[in-house]
């Protein structure tokens, strides 16, 4: 499989973003992603929060959600959109991009419980 890119998580998870779930998921499904690929890598590499997936079905299929604050959004109305990235994991330190779009608030697509990460306002 042809990757689109690899990424590393602050918690030093290798994420992969594949081309046939790029072209035969994300594009189709969520068209106003397509300019966003950099920002997609962004939110894995460098994300404001991490949750896990209402999704998640351990241990075979882990999933986590990486949420990253953006203005650069175009598919709400509101000013602050949230990209969400849902990765699948079966363990251990890699991790496969499963879906990515636009979100209007930060815990669609999370169990609603506390987060695994959240970014450090120290900076």
């Amino acid at each position: 499989m042809e990757k689109v890119f690899e990424a590393k998580d602050p918690n030093n998870t290798y994420v992969t973003l594949y081309d046939s779930t790029w072209n035969n998921h994300i594009l189709p499904s969520h068209s106003m992603m397509k300019d966003h690929l950099e920002d997609i890598k962004d939110a894995i590499e460098n994300p404001d929060y991490i949750y896990e997936s209402n999704k998640s079905n351990p241990p075979l299929d882990y999933r986590v959600v990486y949420i990253k604050g953006t203005k650069v959004g175009t598919y709400f109305d509101d000013s602050r959109k949230w990209f969400t990235k849902v990765v699948s994991s079966n363990g251990g330190n890699h991790g496969e991009v499963v879906t990515a779009f636009p979100a209007p608030n930060i815990m669609q697509g999370t169990n609603g419980e506390e987060p695994i990460y959240e970014a450090s306002n120290d900076d």
